[in-house]
């Protein structure tokens, strides 16, 4: 059955319709042929009669170039109004404030102030209110602070005379609390659908419009994504079917470009399984709150990403928005400082979160989080004042995004400890998320999406070849390995995999044979003695072209003896090559990340921070500079790390064929997760011997049992 068209009498029942209509005719260049393609050129009041909104005071201009903007301004206000139940706004002595999609722009001030549309949406009797504008906080703007005092002022001294106020661009949460108080209304502008841009349309091309077909216009949710600047764009076309078409485009969902291989949103993420899952489940629940069968409170709707550098976390928020078809705006703790002071600083936030707002149902992406730091509560230095202001801004603006409806919030960084707890306390932050190094079938992956590989046996060769060399590294390595390849192929004009192989070579570089049982040995070392010593099981271990890594849980809570525990651990791989190889690497202390720092780190909480060892109850981080560098400390830690070095390498000699075979086993396969290590901790546990060792403590020498 054919689509029926929309009767054009149906637009004219939009709020405020009749009101765009005469501002129309009025403006339009060609007078005569305007009021030729409309029928009812004036409203009717309630008695029957013609209500002139456009008398003598109200010139005749011959153009006004804006007239689109004017007429999406007019509709967009009116339809406000009949939502909030009231016929006009700014009644005396009352505060109204206006907010919502097209409130910032400075065209609605101006509308406003014409005497014409300030009869049909104004209390004139028997003063005209006050209009003002909270002006939004662009970066680089200064003084944004002085500018809200004064329009707190502005707003007083009208009230105090008895004036209404609408204030444009206003939220409750932008005025004091004794105006917030005195706020009589709250208006919030709608965002355009199909009723609006129908009603526009019926304005601007009424001819053929009534044989217009349901579907020619795009859904209210995609016209609900238009920012006022491209509705207007859209409807400055020179006819219908060009503003049809540059509606369609212009509300289209902007999605991540697809991958060589045609993938896009979420199935361009390879070896995030767990977090993939979650985005998923996410994106299921935004299209049941799009169905109106979810409130959008009942959401789990903000999360971290946490993980080492270039695992793919600002990756993974773009193919959510494309994934969900969302807008994602982004900025970052280093895009927001390099507007200049705190004051510019906090107001590119501001204007980041507020186009958020505006564009909900949006993406909002803060990465560099770790970068706002942590409140010590230590003193009143200048840099602390700074550190809390800084935060109390971001606290703020982080509220906002959570009490908008369709804003999703995503935090992203390296270091999830850095982040000042009342940051990523839940109700800002409810979810966490560890973003970790792709395992070799993520690699795989990866390479096979921007190689657009196909299944050649000799390419697939090469891509199983570089996945076993590159694990343990990032997903951008992997993604930059792929790129160099297919630079390489169209120089040389050679197959594909030979030039994967070539670049593998000059990028990552096989470790000779004696390296890489160096590193087996080492991380062997680290895995036995922590289970030994009673730590959870870890979670992966993996060679890497750099190295090694063993990923152990989180500890939530740490006592003396899980404390000693970590320690002997962080000491294992360094004591794993002594008892093995007969001598050290400087692997062990190489960076802040390394085995030694993280021990040194840990023996010096248990002295000065936990309470646990000679140091007493003090707290030394909380105490000035000049009495941190306690004497005795030195020699305390040295005690502490010589101990835990001693029972590991007692430990590993005990258990010396068991370290040595599981080396072996890590050779071989380069990567051990799931039931292939959980088969490895079993046997651990079952072939252990426990070595005779002691461990000192505050009260003398006690014996150490590992469990």
């Amino acid at each position: 059955m054919p689509a029926k068209s929309i009767p054009l009498s149906d637009t004219k029942t939009h709020p405020g319709f009749a009101i765009a209509q005469d501002w129309y005719i009025r403006h339009k260049p060609n007078l005569s042929q305007a009021l030729d393609s409309t029928t009812e050129r004036s409203p009717l009041s309630e008695d029957g009669d013609i209500e002139e909104f456009f008398d003598d005071r109200s010139p005749v201009r011959v153009s006004r170039k804006t007239l689109p903007l004017d007429l999406v301004l007019i509709l967009t206000f009116a339809r406000a109004i009949a939502r909030g139940g009231v016929a006009r706004l700014g009644a005396a002595a009352q505060l109204c404030l206006v907010h919502g999609w097209a409130a910032a722009m400075s065209p609605l001030l101006d509308l406003l102030l014409h005497s014409a549309l300030e009869r049909a949406f104004l209390h004139t009797v028997p003063e005209r209110p006050k209009i003002l504008q909270l002006e939004g906080e662009n970066p680089g703007a200064r003084g944004q602070g002085e500018r809200r005092r004064t329009l707190a002022q502005q707003i007083s001294k009208a009230l105090i005379c008895g004036r209404g106020v609408v204030v444009l661009n206003a939220a409750p949460a932008d005025v004091t609390d004794e105006l917030r108080r005195l706020c009589a209304m709250e208006l919030h502008l709608p965002r355009p659908d199909r009723a609006m841009v129908m009603a526009l349309l019926a304005l601007l091309f009424p001819m053929g419009l009534d044989k217009l077909m349901p579907d020619a216009l795009p859904s209210d949710e995609a016209l609900a994504r238009l920012t006022p600047l491209e509705l207007t764009s859209a409807l400055h076309a020179h006819g219908i079917g060009d503003a049809l078409a540059a509606l369609h485009r212009l509300s289209a969902p902007a999605l991540q470009a697809a991958q060589p291989s045609g993938l896009r949103g979420l199935d361009t993420i390879a070896g995030q399984a767990g977090a993939v899952a979650m985005l998923r489940r996410l994106a299921a629940d935004i299209d049941r709150w799009r169905a109106g069968a979810l409130d959008w409170s009942a959401m789990p709707r903000s999360m971290i990403f946490h993980g080492p550098p270039g695992t793919g976390k600002s990756m993974m928020a773009q193919a959510f928005a494309a994934e969900t078809g969302l807008p994602l705006i982004a900025t970052s703790y280093a895009e927001c400082q390099k507007f200049g002071h705190q004051g510019d600083m906090l107001a590119a936030l501001d204007h980041a979160v507020a186009e958020a707002v505006a564009r909900a149902p949006a993406v909002f992406f803060l990465d560099e989080l770790d970068g706002f730091n942590v409140r010590t509560g230590v003193g009143l230095t200048r840099n602390e004042s700074y550190i809390r202001a800084v935060i109390t801004g971001l606290l703020r603006q982080l509220d906002r995004l959570m009490a908008t409806d369709g804003v999703v919030l995503i935090g992203a960084t390296n270091d999830l400890s850095a982040i000042d707890p009342a940051i990523q306390r839940e109700g800002r932050f409810d979810s966490k998320l560890s973003i970790t190094a792709p395992d070799r079938t993520g690699i795989a992956q990866i390479l096979h999406h921007h190689l657009a590989a196909t299944d050649a046996p000799d390419l697939t060769y090469a891509v199983a070849r570089a996945a076993a060399r590159l694990v343990g590294t990032s997903g951008a390595a992997a993604a930059a390995l792929a790129r160099a390849a297919r630079a390489r192929q169209r120089e040389t004009n050679s197959p594909l995999a030979e030039a994967l192989l070539a670049e593998l070579e000059i990028r990552h570089p096989a470790i000779a044979a004696a390296d890489q049982r160096h590193i087996a040995l080492h991380e062997a070392g680290h895995i036995i003695v922590g289970l030994l010593s009673g730590m959870a099981a870890p979670t992966a271990v993996r060679l890497t072209p750099n190295g090694g890594a063993v990923h152990w849980p989180a500890i939530a809570l740490h006592t003396r003896a899980s404390a000693l525990a970590e320690l002997r651990m962080l000491l294992a791989g360094r004591a794993a090559e002594q008892v093995f190889l007969g001598a050290l690497s400087s692997s062990a202390g190489v960076g802040p990340e390394s085995d030694l720092a993280q021990a040194t780190l840990l023996a010096r909480r248990i002295e000065t921070e936990w309470g646990m060892g000679d140091g007493g109850l003090i707290w030394h981080p909380g105490m000035p500079i000049s009495l941190q560098h306690v004497p005795w400390l030195p020699q305390k830690l040295d005690q502490l790390l010589k101990t835990a070095d001693s029972q590991a390498r007692a430990i590993i000699s005990t258990n010396r064929y068991t370290v040595d075979a599981l080396a072996q086993d890590l050779l071989q396969a380069r990567e051990m997760t799931g039931g292939v290590l959980t088969a490895w901790v079993a046997r651990i546990r079952e072939l252990a011997c426990f070595a005779a060792v002691t461990t000192t403590t505050r009260d003398g020498i006690i014996p150490f049992e590992p469990r």
